[in-house]
């Protein structure tokens, strides 16, 4: 979504999540003019790094923006369209997770006011909030911690995450052009556990958040987040610690 404010007399345009309002990034105006109609002529203007852009036609322009929303996971293959014209819905966040090679767009900003009166895509008698923290999702599941919610409402879970610059679609570097170090998500965060198989890693997380003596031993939210895998140093320990609840 577009949001176009005066500041000091100048019209600024920006890009908005879809989700919670916040602010993405800038929009130049050469990203969103198109040359007019049946205009033959070859039509010029400095972009945001104040080289020369050579407009186009709306259908070329459409088509290009259509291919950059599908890498962005922000239009389906099934010819849907743009939202917004040239633009498509935009998220605040953009992950890849390099474990699963799972690659979303989402916003993350699940606390924010404006994310928690939007009403759910998918059930409009639900508020996001209310879908995000039902009682049946879990905060980590065998497919990762919940880290926010796409542009249709699914909740987006994800066991590390290598951040993306939601605009262009490029790994996010520091000052250095370094990428930034991936981020592991709550109990993935242990390299031992990362180690199990995910066979093996299904059936723990299945028995402990369903054992109500080592719910009781480690507390509910520690189980449910699966924070708790950071008390043990190896898989061993964990079996001895669920063999200790009586929960195999």
């Amino acid at each position: 979504m577009i949001r176009a404010r005066f500041i000091r007399g100048r019209q600024i345009f920006e890009e908005i999540c879809e989700h919670c309002g916040e602010k993405i990034d800038d929009i130049h105006i050469s990203e969103i003019l198109v040359k007019p109609k049946h205009d033959n002529r070859t039509l010029k203007i400095k972009d945001a790094d104040n080289a020369d852009y050579i407009l186009k036609d709306k259908k070329t322009r459409i088509r290009e923006e259509e291919v950059k929303a599908r890498k962005k996971q922000l239009l389906d293959e099934s010819g849907e369209e743009l939202k917004y014209g040239l633009r498509s819905e935009a998220m605040c966040s953009m992950s890849i997770d390099t474990i699963t090679g799972f690659t979303a767009s989402f916003c993350y900003r699940t606390a924010n006011k404006g994310f928690l009166n939007k009403r759910d895509p998918k059930d409009a008698t639900k508020t996001l909030s209310a879908s995000f923290h039902a009682a049946d999702e879990v905060e980590t599941n065998i497919t990762g911690s919940k880290v926010g919610v796409d542009r249709k409402g699914n909740i987006i879970r994800m066991k590390v995450q290598k951040r993306v610059n939601p605009k262009t679609g490029l790994i996010l570097k520091d000052a250095s052009d370094r990428e930034l170090p991936v981020k592991y998500e709550k109990g993935f965060k242990e390299s031992w556990f990362r180690g199990v198989s995910a066979d093996r890693q299904k059936e723990y997380i299945h028995i402990i958040q369903n054992c109500e003596a080592f719910i009781e031993r480690y507390g509910k939210k520690e189980v449910l987040s699966l924070n708790v895998m950071s008390r043990f140093r190896s898989e061993d320990e964990l079996r001895v610690a669920i063999s200790d609840s009586r929960c195999g």
